[in-house]
């Protein structure tokens, strides 16, 4: 789904904040051995209300490898259990944070807002889509 008609012209991502954002999803990958399946915008700008000293702020929904969802304890270790969310430190106005594949669609399920109305808003990346290695 497409933004509204005029929508980048009235609240645009400036392409410095824009690459920010895929240069840190970019480091979640690689650092978190994750795959992003998508981002969108979130808060003022994301619902197209935002003033010029808003942030920017980025939510998604990443998968981990497929052994990480075949354990049975859901532990990463003794005593450690499996994180289903990452959130990076607030990086002066950038916002970025994500839930794993499995809690976004059990968020879905119990018709949570916060993440079923972000499938309506901007996309950062759409790159990626379930079953494909790029």
């Amino acid at each position: 789904m497409s933004a509204p008609a005029g929508f980048d012209l009235v609240h645009p991502i400036a392409a410095e904040k824009r690459e920010a954002v895929l240069a840190a999803l970019r480091e979640i990958e690689r650092t978190r051995e994750v795959r992003v399946l998508f981002a969108c915008e979130s808060g003022s700008r994301g619902w197209g209300f935002s003033s010029p000293d808003s942030g920017y702020d980025a939510r998604f929904v990443y998968a981990h490898r497929a052994d990480w969802y075949l354990t049975v304890n859901e532990r990463t270790g003794p005593g450690q259990p499996q994180r289903d969310v990452i959130d990076l430190p607030i990086d002066g106005d950038l916002d970025v944070s994500g839930w794993d594949l499995r809690k976004a669609l059990r968020l879905l399920s119990k018709a949570n807002p916060t993440l079923g109305n972000g499938c309506a808003r901007r996309s950062f990346t759409a790159r990626r889509r379930l079953g494909r290695r790029d």
